[in-house]
């Protein structure tokens, strides 16, 4: 697998291949980080991706995993999401987002912002992204979570997970 990481939003990606499991351990490594604003927080692609960051900078071979963000989702959505996502591949990355369980950044009691990632067998080609992201978004939609639609283009970067100072509920974090 092939990521492009950012240190800070204002950063250059630096182009790093590195294992599934590797991966995993270092997001979670970052869950325990605090982090004093949105902004300190590290950003990740699934692919090797230009300096420019923009959709069309997506190098070949393409991308090595895809996400889904669900914002303010019912928990109990959110936990059919993943136990879909479980269903449909042998590894899968969630955690909870910035936003989740910081009442001063929106969220309820009883609503989940979290992030859903499945790494892929085989390298996806910009062309075939959307089609993909569009199958699995509608079948997290049939299970009743409805998948973040501004987070659909191929060169979305993600914040990694990190600790909120405002949440009043630790970063939440689990891999199959």
């Amino acid at each position: 697998m092939i990521i492009s990481y950012r240190p800070t939003f204002a950063s250059a990606p630096e182009v790093s291949p590195i294992e599934w499991l590797d991966l995993v351990q270092v997001l979670t490594g970052f869950a325990k980080i605090p982090r004093a604003t949105k902004q300190d927080v590290p950003l990740i692609a699934f692919g090797h991706f230009a300096p420019d960051f923009k959709e069309t900078s997506l190098q070949l071979p393409g991308l090595y995993a895809i996400a889904f963000d669900f914002d303010g989702v019912p928990d109990d959505a959110f936990a059919r999401a993943l136990t879909l996502a479980t269903n449909m591949t042998e590894h899968v990355f969630a955690h909870t987002t910035w936003r989740h369980a910081s009442p001063a950044d929106g969220w309820q009691p009883g609503t989940t912002y979290g992030r859903i990632v499945l790494p892929l067998t085989k390298p996806v080609e910009q062309a075939h992204f959307p089609g993909l992201w569009r199958l699995l978004a509608d079948q997290f939609a049939g299970a009743g979570a409805q998948v973040d639609e501004q987070c659909k283009n191929v060169g979305r970067c993600y914040y990694v997970p990190a600790t909120n100072p405002k949440a009043i509920q630790p970063t939440w974090v689990q891999s199959w």
